[in-house]
Formats: C-alpha cells, structure tokens, sequence
C-alpha cells in the first residue's frame, strides 16, 4: 500500500534455533545473477519520481500526502544512532502478532505497546506497565505462578515495534527522501532498515500467537509477519530498499552488522533471506498447500521481487512459469467469465490484489530474457477478474459475502458505489496493456 500511495503521486538476545533460510545466509552472495538496471526501475523510477515531487508542490491533495510523511519523518532527525539500538528488538527476540497473548494478567483486558517513548513496555488498561519488577519478562514470557498461564509482554513490544516501522516511520522516511531529495531521511530509514535486517535471518519463528507457531520452532514466518504475510512485509522492505539504493549513505558501513554495508546486509540478511523462506514454503507445500491459491500466489512475490531486483534468473522464472507461478495462477484459478475459485469474495478480492501487485513487478522487470517486461496485462481473463470482479457480483453496490467472508456491518449513505481497487487496475491496464482492446 505504501507504494501505491507513493504512485499515484506520479500518476541482550535470546538465541532461536536457525532454519535452513538463516545457515544458507552467507551463500546468497555466491547465487547466479544477471544485468539488472540501474536503481530504481522497479518499484519507481526517476521520471515518477520527479512527476511526484511536481505534484507534492502544486496539488492540494498531493500537498497533504507529503505534509503527513514529513510530520512523521521528522521526529526521527533529532533521534541518533543509540535510540534505533534502545528500539530494535534483540537478535533472537519473539514476537505476537495481534491474534491473542495480548492481555494483561489482572483484568484480563487488551494492553497497548507504549510508543516511542517507552517502546520496550506495554500497558494495561488499570495504567500498570509491564514487565515490571513483579512481574519479570527476559524475553520468553512470565509465568503467573497461581493459573502457571504465560504472558508475554515483551514479545508484545517487540511485534509492535516492528510493526510501527513496518507500516509507518518506514514509509514515512523513504517516501519524504524520495520527495525531498533529503539525505538525512535516508539516513535515518538506512539506520533503521539495516538495523532489522541483521536480526532478521533469528527472526524464523513467525508471531508466536498465530495458529500453530511458538517459540523454538523455526518457520513460521519471519519477525512479527506469518508465514505468506511475510511476503507481503517484504514487499514494503524491497520497495524501502530500490529507494535508499540512491543514497550514497546505503555504501557505507552497516552499523549493525560487521563485515557488510548497509544496502549488502538489507538485500542479504532480510531481502534474499525472505525470499529464500518464502520461495521453500511454497514449494514443499508448507503453510499455504502445494496448490493454487493465494497462498502460494503470495509467497511467489517475495522471489519475484527480490530476483528481479536483485537479477536472479531462477527465482523469477518460479514465480512466473513455475507450477504455482502466475501464468499458471491466471489460466487456472480465473474461469472465462473472470471469477476467481475460491471460497469467498474475500478472498476473491484479496487475490486481486495479489495477482495486481505480481502483474506490476513482472512488467516493470527488465532481465536479458525480459527487456521488457513480461506483457502480464495482456490476459484477456485475468483484465476481467481485475475490472469487473465488483461490478459483477455485486448486489445493490455490496459485495454478497457467501462463504468464508465476515459479516457486512458497513454502512454507506453518501450514495457513492466506488472500489478503489477496481480504479487501481484501469490504470494498470491502460498503462501496461499492449492490447488494445484490454486498455
């Protein structure tokens, strides 16, 4: 979502077992590559980004978009490298995810992480904090002793932590350097992206309070992000990543990691790492099935984009014409009335999305075997999956949620029927469509 939103401008720790991903680290510099282009091509390129820095000055809502990203950025350019230490969470540290262990051990009520200013707390709503002095967290939890129930309020702190880089100081930072041409926003994401990616490779065990993962057993996705929404966290990392390639403060050394610099550590430890994780879930069938579905579909975007950024041949060639690749995804899971197989609109509409966001890196991509792109566009089925999927099914402007959706408690009386989503694909088959009759 942050790069949409960034396009339509332009338009002491505790050690976890390692997995596989984690020991095969330090051979990801020795995998095949080929020519890729200069930075950034993938996510965005120079010439958008010079389209949106026009329209940050010149339009009112473009204006605003940029007066928010600032408003964030620039809390951080008073804070120094000691305050990204204070906040990252140890190498070997677990993490929740907002599906339970969340609440406090008196009232049994939903405790809130405590901000920046005091990000290695949480709080519950009577106003205690925790951990404290009775109630000790050294990472793995405290145990009440009368009920012998784990609380784990540092694992909270930790998911929250990222969380809030993930999906908000991040973004802000990279979106106010590419608008600004600001290097100390630069410096201030490469401190931060650097930091997460050394301890990302321990990070293996996925949220703890997802079904099925728990400290100790590797693979369940990576830092707070479950299995395939791993994926889509490195989605963001990646488009963070093109970013901060401009900067000449990415060549300098990680103050993290020894031995690497900042931009080799980000694309090794978290971009390669992700995508190595995603790309062996996928294929021996782990947390989404060996089948097609969104899933599997979401997992391949994680080798999709690193592979195209990073020009590795095979990663790609899997995402696009393995059996769980697109060209397969697309004939397969889209009838020839443009609807989608599985269970619910929902997930209908959420591999929309998907499929939108592989279709954009599979054209943009540029590799000796792609020039220029794959014409991923060019899909006569998966255009009408992507245009009429709302405007097909729906019911008096609402989506029938049949199946596994949830209840429609939404309310609409401005007696507007808009799908963002639907405008998203108009324009990305105008722009990348080759058939005329398509765009």
């Amino acid at each position: 979502m942050t790069t949409l939103i960034f396009l339509t401008l332009s338009l002491a720790g505790i050690a976890a077992p390692a997995d596989s991903s984690a020991k095969a680290a330090v051979g990801f510099e020795k995998i095949q590559r080929v020519p890729v282009p200069e930075r950034p091509f993938l996510f965005v390129n120079k010439e958008e980004i010079a389209v949106a820095r026009k329209r940050a000055e010149t339009e009112a809502w473009a204006k605003d978009l940029k007066s928010g990203y600032l408003e964030i950025a620039d809390t951080w350019l008073q804070r120094d490298y000691d305050f990204i230490k204070r906040i990252i969470p140890p190498q070997g540290s677990i993490y929740t995810y907002h599906r339970g262990l969340d609440l406090d051990p008196v009232e049994q009520k939903k405790m809130r992480w405590r901000g920046w200013e005091d990000p290695r707390h949480v709080e519950a709503g009577n106003g205690v904090i925790y951990p404290n002095e009775t109630h000790p967290d050294d990472g793995y939890g405290w145990t009440d002793p009368g009920s012998k129930k784990k609380y784990y309020f540092m694992a909270l702190a930790n998911g929250m932590t990222v969380n809030q880089l993930e999906t908000s100081d991040l973004p802000a930072l990279v979106n106010a350097y590419l608008l600004t041409g600001k290097e100390v926003y630069a410096e201030r994401a490469l401190w931060i992206l650097d930091a997460l990616a050394t301890i990302y490779p321990r990070a293996n065990e996925g949220p703890i309070d997802y079904p099925h993962n728990e400290p100790g057993k590797p693979d369940g996705g990576r830092l707070q992000q479950p299995y395939y929404q791993a994926a889509k966290a490195l989605n963001k990392y990646g488009y963070f990543t093109e970013a901060l390639s401009m900067s000449p403060h990415a060549a300098r050394p990680s103050l993290s990691n020894a031995g690497y610099t900042m931009l080799r550590n980000i694309e090794e430890n978290m971009l390669m790492n992700g995508a190595d994780y995603c790309l062996r879930m996928a294929k021996t069938g782990r947390g989404a099935s060996y089948e097609l579905n969104n899933g599997n579909i979401d997992y391949n975007r994680a080798p999709l984009l690193v592979g195209a950024l990073l020009g590795v041949p095979e990663w790609v060639e899997w995402a696009l014409n393995g059996p769980l690749g697109f060209r397969y995804a697309v004939t397969n899971t889209i009838d020839i009335n443009g609807r989608y197989f599985e269970s619910s609109p929902v997930y209908a509409a959420h591999t929309r999305d998907l499929l939108l966001s592989t279709a954009y890196l599979l054209r943009r991509m540029r590799r000796p075997a792609y020039p220029k792109g794959y014409e991923a566009f060019d899909d006569a089925r998966f255009a009408q999956f992507a245009l009429d999927f709302v405007t097909g099914i729906q019911v008096a402007g609402r989506l029938p949620l049949f199946g596994d959706s949830r209840t429609d408690v939404a309310i609409q009386d401005d007696g507007r029927i808009f799908d963002g989503n639907t405008l998203l694909a108009a324009h990305q088959l105008y722009r990348y469509s080759t058939r005329e009759e398509l765009r």
